[in-house]
């Protein structure tokens, strides 16, 4: 059985899919969702549609994270739920931002090209995310405590060589693995692919049922996607090593982000 919960969106609307039961709440008051992240707590969702909010499941307030004046993606939270992360375009700088709440902190991460579509590592102090460079979008780490050191544009590591488009990269929980989305050409479909923490042994997680995308871990070796068949959009799961394959939604879904206790 599925522990956990799935967030994703249907129509630019918030759901969420309890695994065990099956059961679906569609969150009407959440605003225009898209790209959600759980808090760790399982309480609030963040979301980003040009703008990053955050929605309470419990009381359904919606408060906006971002200021008005910049252009914000792809929320991420820190793994202590202490910070929010997300990508930024303003008229003179793309990259990150990063809110800390509890010491009322905001900063950016300087960086040499364009960037988006960050994800913690489970320690908290290295992000994975797609970088652009020679218009090929590419899966770069970087480990954070060169805030300190002032050297982050030095320290980036690529560890995707292959291909023209690999993006929504998704650290394991226990921080060994990367999954990612990966456009193959040969195939002309995008597939999920896997690789260890370093880039290394790369292998392909998808069969060939369709177009895979957004790429979730969940407990136990599980990952969940959003498939795109000729019949719409759906959930799936299946293990990391390939096996145990299973729709999860009859519906349509789409960006799924799986919370579980830890």
């Amino acid at each position: 059985m599925l522990h956990g919960k799935l967030a994703y969106t249907s129509s630019s609307v918030l759901h969420v899919l309890d695994l065990p039961d099956g059961n679906v709440t569609v969150y009407q008051e959440g605003g225009r969702t898209a790209f959600p992240s759980w808090h760790p707590s399982g309480q609030q969702i963040a979301s980003g549609v040009s703008q990053v909010t955050i929605f309470n499941l419990e009381t359904h307030q919606l408060v906006q994270a971002s200021r008005e004046e910049i252009v914000a993606n792809y929320p991420a939270w820190h793994p202590s739920g202490g910070m929010l992360a997300f990508d930024v375009k303003m008229p003179n700088d793309d990259g990150f931002y990063f809110q800390a709440f509890e010491e009322q902190v905001e900063f950016s991460l300087p960086l040499p090209f364009p960037a988006f579509q960050l994800d913690w590592h489970p320690n908290g102090r290295e992000i994975v995310f797609v970088g652009i460079v020679n218009n090929n979008k590419h899966i770069f780490k970087l480990d954070m405590s060169c805030i300190q050191t002032q050297d982050c544009p030095q320290r980036i590591q690529q560890l995707t060589t292959v291909g023209r488009f690999n993006h929504a990269p998704a650290w394991s929980p226990d921080g060994s693995t990367i999954a990612f989305e990966h456009y193959l050409a040969a195939e002309n479909r995008w597939v999920i692919m896997l690789m260890d923490a370093d880039g290394g042994n790369l292998r392909r997680l998808s069969d060939a049922q369709g177009n895979d995308h957004h790429p979730t871990w969940g407990p136990d070796g599980w990952i969940a996607f959003e498939r795109h068949t000729p019949q719409g959009a759906r959930l799936f799961a299946v293990r990391a090593d390939g096996t145990g394959l299973q729709q999860l939604t009859d519906n349509p879904g789409f960006e799924p982000a799986w919370w579980y206790p830890r």
